[in-house]
């Protein structure tokens, strides 16, 4: 392999066994830019559980859609827009290698989404024909020029609406980004010079904005461990996560999982918090190390959107941890029931719409981690802020 660049086309795999992983293992050691394509969601769920889509580059395979006989609803300079449904759209690319500029699209398409210009985010990408199409969820989306056609007694209305829109793109101040730089490898007086308060929060559009930086764990504890005792208030718990994980640059642009763990249970340690303090972690490499060597450690096991079934998650430790910490999403009364038999305290995250918070309170779970400790406050002891 001269060029040590080995394209797995994983189109006709539909699954994988242990024996098939160390193939792929054994193949990048000798090609470390191993890529695999075309590999379908079942494949794909098992490389990611296995860590394998950190180490490598896989590429998900684009299920297909026909617009044969689906209405044209608009055309620009690089595709064709077609109804699916009432509810859904599809553009479909006239190049057929598109693929880099459907990726540009819905990242600028993002950007404006934040900067909040009215926006639709492609929530999928398929291969229609030889080419490929973005897909959004419209309801009864149509053309502007199809709008006044329909209602041409309402142009003046439409005419204010678009210049209206216009306004607000043209006023809107587009930043240029700074480069990406990773915490591991700046000092902290370069990390303190970044304001984190100001900018908005799409997934918590409550975040109040006012300037602010990452302040040191060390400072934040002490700071909050003088203020609970000259306010007179009950000492704080702690529930800190270790944030690690396995990929190609462990080590480089962020901490390997050891030399992390043993860092920040050094800091936590010596500040002497008892049992108030509880740590999470999605990595379970690092779960179990601190298990082994901190066995004085409250442990809590995260786990994402994905993990829904019980006994695989738990299976990966190598111990019982104190908590489990998964996706609200996939908390019922099946998963409580189990953790509790197994003496475990389940806390979900990160649940903010209230009606999901009740849902979470009346499954009788032993913890909420939410961004809105106000809305939490309301549903379980009718604090009004």
């Amino acid at each position: 392999y001269p060029t040590n660049q080995i394209v797995l086309d994983a189109e006709d795999l539909k699954y994988i066994s242990s024996a098939g992983l160390r193939v792929v293992l054994r193949l990048r050691k000798k090609a470390p830019d191993l890529k695999i394509i075309n590999v379908v969601p079942e494949v794909y769920e098992v490389l990611d559980m296995t860590g394998f889509t950190e180490m490598i580059t896989v590429e998900k395979a684009y299920r297909r859609l026909s617009v044969d006989g689906c209405e044209v609803i608009g055309q620009g300079a690089n595709g064709k827009v077609y109804r699916l449904d009432p509810d859904t759209i599809i553009k479909v690319y006239f190049n057929p290698d598109s693929l880099p500029d459907i990726h540009r699209e819905r990242e600028l398409a993002r950007k404006a989404f934040v900067l909040g210009i009215p926006t639709a985010i492609p929530y999928d990408v398929v291969r229609v024909g030889e080419g490929y199409g973005s897909v959004f969820e419209l309801l009864n989306a149509t053309s502007f020029s199809k709008l006044i056609a329909a209602h041409p007694e309402d142009l003046d209305h439409y005419i204010k609406l678009y210049v209206e829109l216009l306004k607000q793109i043209h006023g809107t101040e587009v930043k240029p980004e700074d480069p990406k730089e990773y915490l591991y490898t700046m000092p902290y007086d370069s990390i303190a010079k970044y304001d984190v308060g100001k900018r908005p929060s799409t997934v918590w559009p409550g975040k109040e904005q006012k300037p602010e930086i990452k302040p040191l764990a060390s400072v934040l504890i002490d700071s909050m461990e003088t203020l609970t005792t000259r306010l007179g208030r009950s000492p704080m718990r702690y529930n800190i996560e270790i944030k690690c994980k396995e990929g190609k640059t462990e080590g480089i642009n962020w901490p390997e999982y050891h030399e992390f763990v043993d860092r920040c249970i050094e800091l936590l340690l010596s500040k002497n918090l008892g049992d108030r303090l509880v740590v999470q972690c999605f990595d379970v490499r690092a779960l179990n190390y601190m298990h082994e060597k901190y066995p004085q450690l409250k442990l809590s096991y995260l786990t994402g959107s994905k993990d829904v079934d019980y006994d695989t998650y738990m299976s990966k430790l190598n111990f019982k941890p104190d908590w489990l910490s998964p996706h609200y999403s996939t908390v019922n009364e099946t998963i409580v029931k189990r953790c509790h038999e197994d003496g475990i305290k389940i806390v979900p995250w990160t649940a903010d719409d209230p009606a999901e918070i009740q849902r979470l309170i009346d499954l009788h779970v032993d913890a909420i981690i939410s961004n809105y400790p106000d809305r939490l406050l309301k549903a379980t002891r009718g604090y009004v802020k």
